[in-house]
């Protein structure tokens, strides 16, 4: 038997998209499916987990057209993706929880895992989603279970396993912008004990925007990704499951546009062109200056491991996992056509980790994991301020000056968790967690800057080590056996670490920062799981936030990571799904979200903080489908989408041209296939009402190489 899954939008602004598989599709019974989750590292229902939880099968990603995160974050509450357009510096916060660090030997707020296994920040995260099982989404601090990497929450993604039975499927698009897209996969039995899965996916567009210097097209995408897998039952209780993957990118992004130029008569480059303003006056139209086309390339790749053998009182589980990459990336750093400056941020990363846990599998009234968890990562983070010959002329240095920094970093983490989930009492749940974690960093670093354009040299060797506790606490009470209330309180910390990046030359290492989540909620299913109704509210108190900052008060960019200050983030989370008829359904999410700094200053320590950027006091999702049998042989399904994001700043100074007002995205798609769905069609597009927005600022005003505010556009 084939396996098809629905299909597909994807991101542009409108497609054709053709399935071609051999299947079956179980006929759609009345009543919402129930959706198996892991997030305690055991199956089961989401509407059981004593926390805020958003999760997507497979078969709707496939429908839905995601390929990253950028696509689905809208339709999840409290998740918000600052899509900077390369994959290095894009960010994502929950709740407000974030981490904006350029380096990837800093620990992110936010925790990407692929097969349990930990991606990292910023590029590491940058994977494809194809071919995948579900993804889940948790809200708030997953210290016991995850670790330190999930302050803020975590990103689930499984992959699907091989198959019993032979099933593929194969899926062609094409759109506009030149776009041409294929994925698909294969899978079913090598032999009578071992099965294999081969996936692949590639993307092909041209770009949004043009660089009107080089007549090119900007901000494209080339990706090409494959996974294989194999799973193995050797005896009646040991299963093993091997995976490998590759990704490879290359593409014109970051062009950045000019939303500001600087007034300041005392700037290097406005007296160069003649004085400001300069060539980008219409920040809005996606055309962009640069006398160099912005390239941005990356290879990933990464093996996983899963070991499982069934005991008598457990299951003994091993998961082991691999994963490097290499990322280059250069752009004209002030965005007109003079040979002025360039700035290179190449990165090589490998990680290793493995974990060992005993899970109980007795259905009694006591559940039980037992753990210990190993991570070791090298990481060199490297930058290059290039300077073309126009500078070089008008500062009068020799040919071939440039500044740079590199910074390797080691960083070895161990653990030991523990969790268990008790009955104690008719429809009363108990569950207490709790997670040790030693950190041990160390870091060489040189900052070669002999004008003092990136924050003076420096050059210094040093380590740290960092332990915390990590607790959990939980109760549960069913008010039936299809509605509960629960309250969790819970605990997570980032570790600290070293800056890395360019900047600062007085501004070493910074400490972790924890949080503290306390947060009670409501799960339930009505009229036969017609309507599933699930609503979270939270508090949540943050202290020695790590704020990655430039300080205004010097000319020149010198940004750091600091200890400072502390803040909270409060707010609602609802989401319910309705099929009132079995053709006809509704989805809908709504956060309201208050997060603000309680304290702190930014560098210059007079500016006090105020609101955390890229956390909209709202936004809110709502989803319409209707299927319907077109012939004896054909049906359909159409759907509209409309997200709704609240006001927000995309800059930690909340200076005014950082802020996002309110914004609607509107997507559509009509879907034909016949009716045991072993083919379909499917027209779509998403931003029909045209917005445009920003999603991402630059403040670099006042640096008088470059003299302008920045920004990215949707």
């Amino acid at each position: 038997m084939f396996r098809c899954s629905r299909q597909n939008y994807l991101p542009t602004t409108g497609i054709v998209s053709v399935l071609i598989a051999m299947c079956s599709s179980p006929v759609n019974a009345q009543g919402i499916e129930e959706i198996v989750v892991t997030a305690q590292k055991r199956e089961q229902s989401l509407q059981d987990v004593p926390a805020s939880i958003t999760a997507f099968s497979g078969d709707t990603l496939d429908r839905n057209g995601v390929r990253q995160v950028a696509d689905f974050f809208r339709s999840v509450p409290g998740l918000h993706f600052g899509n900077h357009s390369d994959m290095k510096t894009s960010e994502t916060s929950i709740r407000g929880i974030r981490s904006e660090s350029r380096s990837p030997g800093q620990d992110p707020a936010v925790g990407y895992y692929l097969d349990e296994i930990f991606l990292g920040p910023g590029v590491s995260a940058g994977i494809d989603y194809y071919d995948i099982d579900r993804i889940e989404v948790i809200r708030g601090p997953q210290g016991t279970l995850f670790g330190r990497n999930t302050i803020g929450g975590v990103v689930n993604i499984t992959t699907r396993r091989p198959t019993d039975e032979l099933e593929g499927y194969i899926e062609v698009g094409a759109g506009n912008y030149s776009l041409i897209e294929t994925k698909g996969a294969i899978s079913g039995p090598l032999n009578d004990a071992v099965q294999g899965r081969l996936a692949f996916s590639y993307l092909d567009r041209d770009g949004f925007g043009e660089n009107l210097v080089t007549g090119n097209d900007v901000e494209d995408a080339n990706r090409q990704s494959i996974r294989g897998s194999l799973r193995a039952q050797p005896t009646e209780n040991l299963e093993v499951f091997l995976s490998a993957d590759y990704l490879r990118v290359d593409q014109n992004t970051n062009a950045l546009e000019t939303l500001a130029y600087s007034e300041n008569p005392g700037n290097f480059l406005a007296t160069f062109l003649g004085g400001f303003p300069g060539p980008n006056q219409d920040p809005y139209d996606r055309d962009t200056y640069g006398d160099i086309d912005p390239v941005e390339d990356l290879e990933m790749s990464g093996g996983t491991l899963h070991v499982t053998w069934s005991l008598p009182f457990g299951d003994l589980v091993s998961v082991s996992g691999y994963r490097e990459h290499e990322y280059f990336s250069i752009y004209a750093s002030e965005q007109t056509s003079a040979r002025w400056t360039y700035s290179s941020f190449p990165e090589e990363v490998q990680r290793f980790s493995q974990e060992v846990r005993l899970v109980s599998t007795d259905e009694g009234n006591l559940d039980w994991i037992l753990g210990a968890y190993y991570y070791s990562q090298e990481t060199e983070s490297e930058f290059f301020g290039l300077f073309g010959e126009d500078l070089l002329g008008f500062l009068g240095l020799p040919p071939g000056f440039f500044v740079f920094s590199t910074g390797q970093q080691e960083a070895d983490s161990v653990a030991v968790f523990g969790n268990v989930t008790s009955r104690f009492a008719d429809r009363w749940i108990f569950n207490l967690g709790a997670r040790y974690t030693y950190d041990d960093k160390k870091i060489a670093y040189i900052q070669n800057d002999a004008i003092g354009v990136i924050g003076g040299s420096r050059e210094f060797s040093s380590s740290k080590d960092f332990s915390e506790w990590t607790p959990t606490v939980s109760l549960t009470y069913e008010l039936t056996d299809t509605k509960n209330l629960y309250a969790t309180v819970s605990k997570g910390f980032k570790g600290g670490g070293f800056n890395d990046f360019i900047g600062d030359a007085t501004a070493a290492g910074f400490e972790p920062e924890t949080l503290w989540n306390y947060e009670a909620g409501f799960k339930g299913a009505f009229d036969d799981r017609k309507l599933v109704v699930n609503l979270s509210v939270f508090y949540m108190e943050w202290d020695d936030i790590q704020l990655q900052a430039d300080n205004p008060n010097t000319p020149f960019f010198d940004p750091a990571t600091r200890n400072a200050g502390s803040a909270h983030s409060q707010g609602l989370e609802l989401e319910g799904l309705w099929q009132p008829i079995e053709t006809l359904s509704f989805n809908a999410g709504l956060s309201l979200l208050e997060a603000e700094f309680d304290e702190g200053f930014l560098p210059n320590g007079t500016t006090p903080l105020r609101k955390i950027p890229r956390a909209p006091e709202y936004t809110a999702n709502l989803e319409a489908k209707y299927r319907f049998n077109m012939t004896s042989r054909l049906k359909a399904e159409m759907s509209l989408q409309t997200n709704f994001v609240g006001p927000h700043y995309l800059d930690i100074t909340n200076i005014s041209e950082s802020k996002v007002d309110s914004y609607e995205i509107v997507n559509a798609q009509v879907s034909i296939s016949d009716s045991s769905e072993k083919w379909s069609v499917s027209l779509w597009a998403q931003n029909l009402n045209d917005n445009t927005h920003l999603t991402r600022f630059f403040d670099v005003l006042g640096n008088p190489l470059v003299g302008q505010h920045l920004v990215v556009l949707n």
